[in-house]
Formats: C-alpha cells, structure tokens, sequence
C-alpha cells in the first residue's frame, strides 16, 4: 500500500511537472508569436529610435554586464540613477571581466566612483601580471574572445592599455585568415575552439578593438571584410559564413558600430553606408513596442551555440548606441 501510494506521488509530480514545462513552454512561444505581429513596421528612424530608447530604459533595472550595453545607449542622467537605485554595483555572481564591462559603460557616462574603479583596475591588474585575462578562474587555460570585447574597452579607458593589447595580440595568432576570431582557444599549443563565423562572437572582438586608435588597421581590416558578408538587408547571420543561417541583431548591432568607427579613422563613405544599412536591418527585427528581438541566447559552452533567438538587454543599448552615432554623424 505504501509503495503504491508513493509511486502515485511521483506520478502526480512528475505530470505536473510536465504540464508546468510545457505550460511555460507554450506561453513563451505564444508571447514571442504575438510581440512579433507587425514587426519592422516603422514609419521613420526617428520614431523607431524613441522606442527602442523607452524600451532600453524600461529594461536598465538588472545588473552585470547587460546593463553596460543598456548604459552606453542611455543618458548620464540615466547612469546617475542606475547607481543611486543600485547599492552594489558590481554582483558577486560577475567575474571580473564581466564587471569590467559596466564599469566602463559607467566611467563613459561620468558615473564610475573612483574607488569602484581603482580596485577593479588593481585586480585585473594583478591578474594579468603573469599572462593575459581568463573570462573565469574556474578556466584559467582557456582564453574566449568575450573577454576581448568586455575587458579591453575599460582597460583602455583606465591606462591599462599594455594589458588589453596583449589580449588582443594573443588573439593575432589564431585568427582565421588574419581576420576572424574562433570563440575560443587554448593558447599553449595555439588550438582554435568553436566556429570562426559566430557574429556574436565577432561582435565580442568589434567591442575590443574599436575601444582604441592603436587598433586601427585591424579596425580596417576587419570592416572591409565584414562588408563582404553583410546581406542585401543590412543583418549579418548568426552564423557570417553561412547563407541559410538566420538574421542576428547583437552581431549586426555591433557590426555597425565596427562600420562607423571605420568611418570616423578613415573617412570612406562606404563603411557609412554598411552602417546605416545595418541601422535599417535592426529597425526590421524590431518588435512594436520598440524591443530589438533575434538576439542569439547564450551558449552552453563551446561549440554548443544556442537555437533561441529573443529579446535581449545587451543588444537594445548596442542597438541605441549605433542609431545615436549615425544620427550625430548625419548633423
């Protein structure tokens, strides 16, 4: 009797169980379905950048590197109140590398306190005496290109400038026909990890390399390569290499921000043009209510490249920030 009735217990939890997954399942699917009605639907840059800016700020309540992104797209003003409503900056759950990525947002918009700043400055500091950053302690052999993308920007911003080109140079030696970086590599034996052509990824190395004059002919490079993958739309794929791969916006966000910093140091107008074109991609993954959407998930480690594309804090300031500057450069 005793046995039956516990068999019946695990029975019952594991239905429900069951019906809360696929419950949950099905209204994601039903909300991601209804909030892309009518997407891409936008009259002007002008009203489609007001939106994605109230959506940007209506999202700046999380923490971590996510908010970095949403903070470059933002106000002063708005990074003044980020750090009056958040108490601790930096999450105990970020590594430093991560960190590193919304103090510099932060220091951009004049908000950074010099006591936040010199300690993170001193760790990564200490940490990088001996070689270059890992993302995480937990992987210390191993070197991704997120790091590029989420260290190098403060490190250049604080004096640490020896430091963030030797991540970047590290990385020289491994690149796919001297341009693209792999998601990954083991630097001893110089082993490459994961895809060359993930546009997030690449995005990740855009993010380092443009933080810094010092890099200008990889800048260069880079963005005449880049414009030979960019689709008659203006989106680059999740995958760059790949035709069938779909539109991704965090790779074509930052692809454009690659496009004008070209621009800016060489004064060629088609790097402009790539950009704008990139612009008028991301206004057509945009949903109604200004929410930037196609944002590739996180990977589950490497190699193991996630099938959801959605909405995401990062790429809405991403988003923000490249509509801001062709807006200015159009003045």
């Amino acid at each position: 009797m005793l046995i039956s009735l516990t068999i019946l217990i695990v029975c019952v939890l594991l239905f429900l169980g069951a019906f809360f997954v696929t419950g949950r399942v099905l209204f994601d699917y039903i909300t991601t379905w209804f909030g892309r009605l009518k997407i891409g639907r936008w009259d002007s840059v002008e009203q489609w950048m007001k939106a994605v800016e109230s959506q940007a700020r209506k999202s700046l309540k999380r923490q971590g590197w996510q908010a970095g992104g949403l903070l470059l797209g933002l106000s002063d003003k708005d990074a003044e109140e980020y750090v009056f409503s958040h108490s601790g900056l930096f999450s105990r759950g970020q590594s430093d590398v991560e960190s590193a990525f919304l103090a510099f947002a932060l220091k951009e918009r004049g908000q950074l306190p010099p006591g936040e700043e010199e300690k993170l400055k001193n760790r990564l500091s200490n940490k990088s005496k001996q070689s270059t950053l890992p993302y995480r302690d937990s992987a210390p052999s191993l070197r991704f290109v997120d790091t590029i993308g989420l260290a190098c920007p403060f490190l250049y911003s604080v004096g640490l400038s020896g430091v963030a080109d030797r991540q970047i140079v590290e990385y020289d030696k491994i690149r796919y026909d001297g341009v693209f970086p792999p998601q990954a590599f083991e630097p001893v034996r110089n082993l490459p990890m994961g895809v060359y052509d993930w546009s997030r990824g690449i995005g990740w190395y855009i993010l380092g390399i443009v933080s810094s004059r010092s890099n200008e002919d990889r800048v260069l490079q880079m963005a005449e390569r880049m414009m030979g993958f960019q689709r008659k739309d203006g989106g680059f794929g999740a995958f760059i290499f790949n035709p069938s791969s779909r539109n991704e916006s965090v790779g074509t966000a930052l692809a454009g921000i690659l496009f004008v910093t070209a621009y800016k140091w060489s004064g060629d107008e088609r790097f402009l043009s790539s950009a704008r074109k990139a612009e008028k991609a991301l206004m057509s993954m945009t949903r109604r209510d200004g929410s930037v959407d196609f944002a590739q998930g996180d990977p589950a480690g490497i190699g193991q490249y996630s099938t959801h594309y959605g909405t995401m804090p990062f790429v809405q300031g991403m988003t923000l920030c490249l509509a801001k500057s062709i807006d200015v450069l159009s003045k």
